[in-house]
Protein backbone atom coordinates (compact mmCIF):
# COMPACT_ATOMS: atom_id res chain seq x y z
CA UNK A 1 0.00 0.00 0.00
CA UNK A 2 2.13 2.86 -1.49
CA UNK A 3 1.17 6.07 -2.48
CA UNK A 4 2.95 8.79 -5.05
CA UNK A 5 3.69 11.94 -3.09
CA UNK A 6 1.35 14.51 -4.94
CA UNK A 7 -1.38 12.40 -3.86
CA UNK A 8 -0.22 12.91 -0.35
CA UNK A 9 0.13 16.51 -0.49
CA UNK A 10 -3.52 16.58 -1.85
CA UNK A 11 -4.30 14.59 1.08
CA UNK A 12 -3.22 16.93 3.88
CA UNK A 13 -4.39 20.04 1.65
CA UNK A 14 -7.96 18.15 1.42
CA UNK A 15 -7.75 17.41 5.26
CA UNK A 16 -6.97 21.32 5.95
CA UNK A 17 -9.89 22.67 4.08
CA UNK A 18 -12.63 20.27 5.09
CA UNK A 19 -11.52 20.61 9.15
CA UNK A 20 -12.38 24.07 8.29
CA UNK A 21 -16.24 23.13 7.33
CA UNK A 22 -16.89 20.31 9.51
CA UNK A 23 -13.69 19.80 12.08
CA UNK A 24 -15.20 17.04 14.27
CA UNK A 25 -16.57 14.52 11.04
CA UNK A 26 -14.12 15.22 8.94
CA UNK A 27 -11.42 14.31 12.12
CA UNK A 28 -13.20 11.00 12.56
CA UNK A 29 -12.61 10.36 8.86
CA UNK A 30 -9.25 10.98 8.53
CA UNK A 31 -7.96 9.19 11.80
CA UNK A 32 -9.91 6.52 10.50
CA UNK A 33 -8.57 5.87 7.12
CA UNK A 34 -4.75 6.68 9.15
CA UNK A 35 -5.46 3.41 11.13
CA UNK A 36 -6.26 1.74 8.21
CA UNK A 37 -3.23 2.91 6.24
CA UNK A 38 -1.04 2.29 9.51
CA UNK A 39 -2.32 -1.01 9.43
CA UNK A 40 -1.78 -2.16 6.09
CA UNK A 41 1.61 -1.06 6.38
CA UNK A 42 2.75 -2.87 9.65
CA UNK A 43 0.78 -6.10 8.03
CA UNK A 44 3.30 -5.23 5.02
CA UNK A 45 6.09 -5.06 6.79
CA UNK A 46 5.54 -8.25 8.89
CA UNK A 47 4.92 -10.20 5.59
CA UNK A 48 8.01 -9.06 4.07
CA UNK A 49 9.34 -10.44 7.45
CA UNK A 50 8.49 -13.73 7.70
CA UNK A 51 10.55 -16.92 5.61
CA UNK A 52 10.84 -20.33 5.12
CA UNK A 53 12.96 -22.41 3.62
CA UNK A 54 14.17 -26.17 2.27
CA UNK A 55 17.18 -26.81 4.31
CA UNK A 56 18.21 -30.48 3.72
CA UNK A 57 18.16 -31.79 0.50
CA UNK A 58 19.54 -29.59 -1.32
CA UNK A 59 18.01 -27.44 -5.04
CA UNK A 60 19.24 -29.66 -7.65
CA UNK A 61 20.16 -32.38 -5.42
CA UNK A 62 20.00 -35.92 -6.61
CA UNK A 63 17.97 -37.84 -4.43
CA UNK A 64 16.97 -42.38 -4.38
CA UNK A 65 13.73 -42.62 -5.46
CA UNK A 66 10.54 -43.79 -3.64
CA UNK A 67 10.55 -42.37 0.29
CA UNK A 68 12.39 -39.34 1.27
CA UNK A 69 12.67 -37.15 4.28
CA UNK A 70 12.92 -33.44 3.81
CA UNK A 71 14.42 -31.14 6.72
CA UNK A 72 13.93 -27.09 7.02
CA UNK A 73 13.52 -23.98 8.87
CA UNK A 74 11.54 -20.66 9.50
CA UNK A 75 10.71 -17.19 11.25
CA UNK A 76 8.16 -19.14 13.17
CA UNK A 77 8.62 -19.62 17.21
CA UNK A 78 6.65 -21.11 19.61
CA UNK A 79 4.38 -18.33 20.18
CA UNK A 80 3.92 -17.14 16.37
CA UNK A 81 -0.03 -18.25 15.24
CA UNK A 82 1.87 -20.05 11.89
CA UNK A 83 1.86 -23.56 10.57
CA UNK A 84 4.11 -25.19 7.58
CA UNK A 85 2.50 -27.43 4.49
CA UNK A 86 4.55 -29.12 1.88
CA UNK A 87 3.77 -30.21 -1.33
CA UNK A 88 4.85 -32.24 -4.32
CA UNK A 89 4.81 -31.35 -8.23
CA UNK A 90 1.51 -29.02 -7.06
CA UNK A 91 -0.24 -31.77 -5.91
CA UNK A 92 -3.01 -31.08 -3.90
CA UNK A 93 -3.59 -30.73 -0.90
CA UNK A 94 -0.79 -29.47 0.73
CA UNK A 95 0.65 -31.99 3.36
CA UNK A 96 1.06 -30.89 6.94
CA UNK A 97 4.68 -30.71 8.28
CA UNK A 98 5.71 -31.89 11.46
CA UNK A 99 7.04 -28.75 14.09
CA UNK A 100 10.60 -30.19 15.54
CA UNK A 101 11.51 -26.93 16.72
CA UNK A 102 12.92 -27.09 20.58
CA UNK A 103 9.76 -24.84 21.43
CA UNK A 104 7.02 -27.86 21.35
CA UNK A 105 4.38 -29.25 19.09
CA UNK A 106 3.50 -25.08 18.07
CA UNK A 107 7.88 -24.64 16.90
CA UNK A 108 8.08 -24.57 13.16
CA UNK A 109 11.40 -22.81 13.80
CA UNK A 110 12.86 -26.05 12.35
CA UNK A 111 10.33 -28.87 10.48
CA UNK A 112 10.17 -32.30 8.84
CA UNK A 113 8.18 -34.29 6.35
CA UNK A 114 8.28 -37.49 4.94
CA UNK A 115 7.17 -37.89 0.92
CA UNK A 116 5.95 -42.01 1.55
CA UNK A 117 3.26 -43.81 -0.37
CA UNK A 118 0.37 -42.50 2.63
CA UNK A 119 1.11 -39.08 -0.40
CA UNK A 120 3.24 -39.63 -3.08
CA UNK A 121 6.92 -40.95 -3.94
CA UNK A 122 10.03 -39.23 -5.13
CA UNK A 123 10.16 -40.02 -8.92
CA UNK A 124 12.18 -40.67 -11.18
CA UNK A 125 13.38 -37.39 -12.86
CA UNK A 126 12.57 -33.93 -11.48
CA UNK A 127 10.59 -33.60 -8.12
CA UNK A 128 9.27 -30.02 -7.62
CA UNK A 129 9.20 -30.30 -3.44
CA UNK A 130 7.55 -26.61 -2.42
CA UNK A 131 7.14 -26.08 1.48
CA UNK A 132 4.22 -22.89 2.74
CA UNK A 133 4.28 -21.34 5.54
CA UNK A 134 1.05 -19.32 6.70
CA UNK A 135 0.37 -17.17 9.80
CA UNK A 136 -2.72 -15.25 11.01
CA UNK A 137 -2.75 -11.70 10.46
CA UNK A 138 -3.25 -9.35 13.08
CA UNK A 139 -6.67 -8.20 14.88
CA UNK A 140 -6.56 -4.82 12.78
CA UNK A 141 -6.59 -6.93 9.65
CA UNK A 142 -6.94 -10.16 9.39
CA UNK A 143 -5.55 -11.48 6.09
CA UNK A 144 -3.46 -14.73 6.10
CA UNK A 145 0.25 -14.34 5.47
CA UNK A 146 2.03 -16.73 3.20
CA UNK A 147 5.15 -17.97 2.25
CA UNK A 148 6.61 -20.19 -0.14
CA UNK A 149 10.03 -22.07 -1.25
CA UNK A 150 10.58 -24.90 -3.26
CA UNK A 151 13.19 -26.68 -4.69
CA UNK A 152 13.47 -29.38 -7.31
CA UNK A 153 15.51 -32.33 -6.96
CA UNK A 154 16.04 -35.49 -9.08
CA UNK A 155 15.29 -38.84 -8.45
CA UNK A 156 17.85 -41.84 -9.86
CA UNK A 157 17.79 -45.22 -9.21
CA UNK A 158 19.74 -46.95 -6.65
CA UNK A 159 23.24 -46.31 -6.11
CA UNK A 160 23.17 -43.04 -8.40
CA UNK A 161 21.67 -40.87 -5.32
CA UNK A 162 23.96 -39.01 -2.80
CA UNK A 163 20.75 -38.58 -0.60
CA UNK A 164 20.06 -41.65 1.46
CA UNK A 165 16.61 -42.90 0.65
CA UNK A 166 14.05 -44.02 2.48
CA UNK A 167 12.99 -47.11 3.69
CA UNK A 168 16.59 -48.64 3.49
CA UNK A 169 17.48 -51.76 1.50
CA UNK A 170 15.66 -54.57 2.78
CA UNK A 171 17.06 -56.55 5.78
CA UNK A 172 20.01 -54.09 6.89
CA UNK A 173 22.06 -55.35 10.20
CA UNK A 174 20.94 -53.83 13.23
CA UNK A 175 24.00 -51.63 13.81
CA UNK A 176 22.77 -49.97 10.14
CA UNK A 177 19.34 -49.51 11.24
CA UNK A 178 20.40 -47.61 14.82
CA UNK A 179 23.29 -45.91 12.43
CA UNK A 180 20.22 -44.77 10.45
CA UNK A 181 19.29 -40.63 11.82
CA UNK A 182 16.38 -40.19 8.82
CA UNK A 183 12.92 -40.83 9.50
CA UNK A 184 11.57 -44.21 10.35
CA UNK A 185 8.77 -44.64 7.95
CA UNK A 186 6.36 -47.45 8.28
CA UNK A 187 6.54 -49.99 5.04
CA UNK A 188 4.27 -51.22 2.79
CA UNK A 189 2.55 -54.16 5.06
CA UNK A 190 2.47 -51.61 8.10
CA UNK A 191 0.30 -49.23 5.61
CA UNK A 192 -1.67 -52.10 4.32
CA UNK A 193 -2.55 -54.15 7.74
CA UNK A 194 -2.61 -50.61 10.09
CA UNK A 195 -5.76 -48.61 11.19
CA UNK A 196 -2.78 -45.85 12.34
CA UNK A 197 0.81 -45.29 10.75
CA UNK A 198 3.15 -44.01 13.21
CA UNK A 199 6.03 -41.77 12.29
CA UNK A 200 8.94 -41.42 14.26
CA UNK A 201 12.45 -39.61 14.29
CA UNK A 202 15.42 -38.97 16.56
CA UNK A 203 17.19 -36.01 16.17
CA UNK A 204 20.55 -37.73 16.72
CA UNK A 205 22.12 -41.12 15.97
CA UNK A 206 24.32 -42.19 17.60
CA UNK A 207 24.52 -39.66 20.65
CA UNK A 208 27.22 -38.91 22.94
CA UNK A 209 26.21 -39.28 26.62
CA UNK A 210 25.09 -35.42 28.17
CA UNK A 211 23.81 -34.41 24.93
CA UNK A 212 20.10 -33.72 24.35
CA UNK A 213 17.83 -35.85 21.81
CA UNK A 214 15.29 -34.87 20.13
CA UNK A 215 12.54 -36.88 19.69
CA UNK A 216 9.49 -37.01 16.90
CA UNK A 217 6.25 -39.06 17.00
CA UNK A 218 3.28 -38.74 14.37
CA UNK A 219 0.12 -40.50 13.91
CA UNK A 220 -1.07 -40.57 10.34
CA UNK A 221 -4.16 -42.03 8.93
CA UNK A 222 -3.08 -44.47 6.04
CA UNK A 223 -6.46 -43.60 3.75
CA UNK A 224 -5.78 -39.83 4.06
CA UNK A 225 -2.53 -39.25 4.65
CA UNK A 226 -3.19 -36.89 6.98
CA UNK A 227 -2.48 -36.53 10.94
CA UNK A 228 -4.98 -38.16 13.39
CA UNK A 229 -5.63 -35.03 14.83
CA UNK A 230 -7.26 -36.23 18.35
CA UNK A 231 -4.77 -39.37 18.32
CA UNK A 232 -4.06 -40.48 22.17
CA UNK A 233 0.30 -40.80 21.87
CA UNK A 234 2.43 -41.82 24.56
CA UNK A 235 6.05 -42.66 24.63
CA UNK A 236 8.65 -44.31 26.82
CA UNK A 237 12.17 -44.72 26.51
CA UNK A 238 14.04 -47.26 28.00
CA UNK A 239 17.11 -48.60 28.44
CA UNK A 240 18.71 -52.30 27.90
CA UNK A 241 17.08 -53.79 31.01
CA UNK A 242 13.61 -52.52 30.31
CA UNK A 243 13.76 -49.66 32.82
CA UNK A 244 11.62 -46.84 31.98
CA UNK A 245 13.70 -43.46 31.87
CA UNK A 246 11.56 -41.08 30.10
CA UNK A 247 7.85 -40.70 29.26
CA UNK A 248 6.04 -38.50 27.19
CA UNK A 249 2.25 -38.15 26.64
CA UNK A 250 0.29 -36.22 24.11
CA UNK A 251 -3.56 -35.70 22.95
CA UNK A 252 -3.14 -34.25 19.75
CA UNK A 253 -2.14 -36.17 16.90
CA UNK A 254 2.02 -35.33 17.05
CA UNK A 255 4.49 -34.92 19.61
CA UNK A 256 7.83 -32.99 19.69
CA UNK A 257 9.74 -33.78 22.87
CA UNK A 258 13.70 -32.74 23.45
CA UNK A 259 15.23 -35.00 26.62
CA UNK A 260 19.29 -35.30 27.80
CA UNK A 261 20.39 -38.26 27.66
CA UNK A 262 22.20 -39.30 30.96
CA UNK A 263 25.82 -39.05 31.58
CA UNK A 264 25.76 -42.85 32.87
CA UNK A 265 24.00 -44.09 30.29
CA UNK A 266 25.24 -46.45 27.47
CA UNK A 267 24.36 -48.84 24.97
CA UNK A 268 21.17 -48.68 23.15
CA UNK A 269 17.84 -46.78 24.24
CA UNK A 270 14.28 -48.06 22.85
CA UNK A 271 11.56 -45.43 22.08
CA UNK A 272 8.09 -47.03 22.02
CA UNK A 273 5.12 -45.21 20.90
CA UNK A 274 1.86 -46.47 21.85
CA UNK A 275 -1.03 -44.41 19.54
CA UNK A 276 -4.84 -44.45 20.06
CA UNK A 277 -7.42 -43.10 18.35
CA UNK A 278 -11.24 -43.64 16.82
CA UNK A 279 -9.62 -45.88 14.27
CA UNK A 280 -7.85 -48.18 16.48
CA UNK A 281 -4.30 -48.27 17.96
CA UNK A 282 -0.78 -49.27 16.86
CA UNK A 283 2.85 -49.54 18.77
CA UNK A 284 5.99 -48.70 16.90
CA UNK A 285 9.73 -48.74 18.79
CA UNK A 286 13.03 -47.72 17.35
CA UNK A 287 16.04 -47.61 19.10
CA UNK A 288 19.42 -45.28 19.63
CA UNK A 289 22.61 -45.60 20.48
CA UNK A 290 24.80 -44.06 22.91
CA UNK A 291 28.60 -43.70 22.56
Amino acid sequence: MYFEQDTFIILILGFRYLTLKKPAFIYLIFITFGTILVSGWMDLGSASAIWIKITNPLAGQKVGIGELQIKGASSDNATSNCQVYVDWNNQKPYQRAIPTGTGGTDDFSTWAFIYNSSYHLIKEGTNDLTSKMTCAGSPLNPLTMNKWYSINVTGVGSGQSNTVQLPLPTGPSEENKNKNPLLQASNQSDLANSPIIINMDLGHNPIAPGTKQTLLVEAVDPSTGTKIKDAQIQVSVSDQSGNIIKQFDTSDGDLSRSFKVGESLSGNLTVTANVQSGGGSATKSISFNIQ
